[in-house]
């Protein structure tokens, strides 16, 4: 259990938290949603089982050293859960301003929940999202993992031009590089 309270972030973990093992454990948790890559997954893991909470403030400092080009803005959000043991993952992310490798967006949230072998997940940017020269104001991202198939559909209008489409797509995870892909009737 710990809390910190600080200019840049506060943040609460309750439970059992190895930040060390941490990369380890999350990888095991997603590859566990697909048998063609049961054996990239580490069965025998020290046990983490925590729920966190934090609060961004004014983490740019850090987060230029971690992450450079990453921009978060003050008071983004994050909730979550893992259990190492079970493989079970949640992640609510809500973020007034994110910005990356041209890619930003105002106001975005992101879901994502795992529980045994279903995983699902969903971005929605509710303001002004753009990369370079295309910029939306709406974009709506939702999907699921289960077993080896993967599947996603998007959904977005064009900020200026009254443009709107969708794409949808099915994977099947063949092995751990190997992903046939096929893209669904979309407009």
């Amino acid at each position: 259990m710990g809390d910190l309270h600080s200019g840049l972030a506060d943040v609460q973990v309750r439970g059992t938290f190895l930040p060390t093992l941490l990369p380890g454990a999350l990888e095991s948790t997603v590859f566990s949603i697909f048998p063609s890559l049961h054996e990239q997954v580490q069965y025998v893991q020290e046990p983490q089982d925590f729920s966190f909470s934090a609060a961004l403030g004014t983490a740019q400092p850090v987060l230029d050293l971690l992450v450079p080009g990453l921009q978060l803005g003050p008071g983004a959000q994050f909730e979550g859960r893992l259990d190492s043991r079970s493989f079970d993952l949640s992640l609510d992310a809500r973020l007034p301003r994110f910005a990356y490798g041209g890619f930003s967006a105002d106001s975005m949230r992101i879901t994502l929940g795992k529980t045994m072998d279903l995983l699902a997940f969903s971005l929605e940017g509710m303001g002004r999202v753009a990369s370079d020269s295309i910029a939306l104001d709406g974009l709506y991202i939702t999907g699921k993992a289960y077993q080896d198939e993967v599947g996603f559909a998007a959904r977005w209008a064009a900020a200026d031009a009254g443009m709107s489409g969708t794409v949808n797509v099915n994977a099947l995870v063949q092995g751990p590089r190997s992903v046939a892909i096929d893209l669904e009737p979309s407009s």
